[in-house]
């Protein structure tokens, strides 16, 4: 059994714990050691709603992933998605600029190798630019840029197209 467990609030404890198995089969929801239920996997795909003590509504349901066939749980209370869940959008924007710090990490590495070597030239340089400016953007766009986010995703996935026509163009 895998058990997650999440926050009902944020920068809360986490006093929802969800248990499950590898295949989904079985799983079972709990709220401060109370089990809330044990929704089977078709109940899940139409998605569950808990009523809590509060009177707050707690929603469950699986969707898969896009491509992929991944099984992903969604938890809301209200609408919201909660801390650290499929639909959070701080775990979404974590994702992206993990990507978007890898992507900067390795262009100025790349650069820094090519020009110790010595063999630096205008587009190893604009490579190392590119890369900072990746570095940076992501760092402002922690701080909730979002003018700092979109920049820095247009700047990545340009540049990935760049390098895939690149390729498919040499080859």
């Amino acid at each position: 059994m895998f058990t997650t467990r999440y926050p009902i609030e944020p920068h809360g404890r986490k006093r929802l714990v969800v248990h499950r198995t590898r295949t989904w089969s079985e799983i079972v929801l709990r709220l401060d050691g109370v089990e809330l239920g044990r929704p089977n996997h078709q109940e899940l795909l139409n998605g569950m709603e808990y009523t809590l003590y509060d009177h707050s509504v707690l929603r469950v349901w699986i969707e898969y992933g896009p491509g992929t066939g991944i099984p992903m749980l969604y938890i809301t209370r209200n609408g919201h998605p909660l801390p650290g869940s499929e639909g959070d959008p701080v775990k979404i924007l974590w994702y992206t600029l993990c990507f978007i710090w890898v992507m900067g990490v390795c262009q100025i590495a790349f650069a820094m190798v090519v020009i110790s070597n010595g063999r630096g030239d205008d587009g190893v340089y604009l490579l190392l630019g590119a890369g900072l400016v990746l570095m940076l953007l992501g760092i402002l766009a922690w701080g909730r840029s979002v003018v700092a986010m979109v920049l820095a995703s247009l700047l990545a996935f340009g540049e990935l197209a760049l390098l895939l026509i690149a390729e498919a163009i040499s080859t």
